[in-house]
C-alpha cells in the first residue's frame, strides 16, 4: 500500500464505510459514559472554546437569556430554554450564550440588524 496522503484518506473513508455501525456504537457509548468530555470536545471543535468557558458565560448572565430573560438549562433536548452558543456565522467569533429560541431567531434573521430593525418596525405597527 502506498503511503501518500491521498491513499491514506481513501483507506480511512473505505474503513469508515465498512465499519460505520461499530464506529457509531462506540461513539454513542463514549458520549453516554463521558457527557461533559463529549460536550467539551464538540465545543472545542465547533467554536474553539471549552465547556468551562460556556458555563462562565452562563454564570455572567445568571443563567438567564440576555434577550428574553428565560432561565437557561443545559442539555434538555426538548426545551426552547436550552443553552445555546451564539456566534457570528461570518467570522466564527463567539458572542455569548442565549436560549435556543433566541439563538434560532437571530439565525433566522441571518444576524442582520437591518432586517431585525425592519421586523421591529413591523411589530410596532398598529393593525386596526
Amino acid at each position: 500500500m502506498s503511503t501518500s496522503k491521498y491513499d491514506w484518506n481513501a483507506y480511512q473513508r473505505k474503513y469508515r464505510e465498512l465499519h460505520r455501525a461499530e464506529i457509531n456504537r462506540r461513539a454513542n457509548e463514549w458520549y453516554k459514559r463521558c457527557p461533559d468530555e463529549a460536550k467539551d470536545k464538540r465545543l472545542r471543535t465547533r467554536y474553539g472554546i471549552t465547556l468551562y468557558q460556556v458555563r462562565q458565560m452562563a454564570n455572567d448572565c445568571n443563567w438567564k437569556c440576555p434577550i428574553c430573560g428565560v432561565e437557561m438549562v443545559v442539555g434538555s433536548k426538548n426545551s426552547n430554554a436550552t443553552l445555546a452558543v451564539d456566534h457570528d456565522h461570518i467570522t466564527g467569533k463567539v458572542r455569548g450564550v442565549l436560549c435556543h429560541q433566541c439563538n434560532r431567531g437571530l439565525g433566522a434573521f441571518k444576524d442582520n440588524y437591518q432586517i431585525l430593525e425592519k421586523a421591529l418596525a413591523y411589530l410596532k405597527k398598529d393593525f386596526k
